[in-house]
């Protein structure tokens, strides 16, 4: 895709962006960085591992004989919407029955890997050729304080501490990775694969929640704003 003029000289403009990878914190910083993300996450969601099945839980979960099975995949997800997230609740009752905490443990992990997703998001976005001359330098660190309020936040208290309530964090992360993966396939020479995983990515999400339905329209403002020169590049 065409990368952007910004308003910048060409001299300024070859000099911002050098000055920014210079001064980029290395690659062991930002895995530091993605660690302390999820610790905090598992440190503020831990608590809920113990909460009983309530609710939706009951007639989906406990109620549910489709799920008692793993095989075939049509058996199971047989008059849903939803195939991915209740073929995962399958996978929770073959490894741990009706126990409870295994289901949380998955809940908070989708949520952990949701929270890297956007901070691998959010980081390339700062970084990259739009907003690299004023942010690439602290491009981890913003992106870090950005996803940590979003991880810990209490509105999400409800997605991750209720189990049933998988099918909104499946499609969190399947959202993030379709614009994470929007912008890996606008970067390098792997520009194939990872416009596969994006596309595989938009899928799953929609075969978790409908509400995904919304992630290509998404995608197209995410590619006209921050990768693509003009709407024509980010329609091709």
């Amino acid at each position: 895709m065409a990368m952007p003029r910004s308003g910048l000289s060409s001299a300024d403009e070859s000099a911002a962006p050098a000055a920014a990878r210079l001064s980029a914190p290395p690659g062991w910083v930002v895995i530091a960085l993605a660690g302390l993300l999820a610790i905090a996450a598992a440190g503020v969601y831990g608590n809920s591992l113990s909460n009983p099945l309530v609710f939706d839980d009951i007639p989906q979960i406990k109620e549910n004989q489709n799920i008692r099975q793993l095989w075939p995949v049509s058996a199971v997800v047989e008059g849903t919407r939803r195939p991915v997230a209740i073929y995962s609740l399958a996978i929770n009752y073959h490894l741990g029955g009706l126990n409870p905490r295994g289901y949380h443990l998955v809940n908070i992990g989708l949520h952990i890997l949701a929270g890297l997703a956007l901070f691998g998001l959010l980081r390339r976005t700062l970084s990259g050729p739009k907003l690299r001359p004023r942010y690439g330098s602290s491009a981890a660190f913003l992106a870090f304080a950005m996803v940590l309020i979003w991880l810990v936040h209490p509105l999400a208290t409800q997605a991750v501490d209720s189990i049933i309530q998988r099918m909104e964090v499946l499609m969190a992360l399947f959202y993030l990775l379709t614009l994470y993966t929007l912008a890996r396939a606008a970067e390098g020479p792997e520009r194939g694969l990872w416009s596969v995983l994006c596309v595989a990515a938009c899928l799953l999400g929609m075969l978790s929640k409908e509400v995904m339905v919304t992630a290509p329209l998404t995608a197209l403002l995410y590619d006209r704003c921050f990768l693509a020169g003009s709407w024509r590049e980010a329609l091709r």
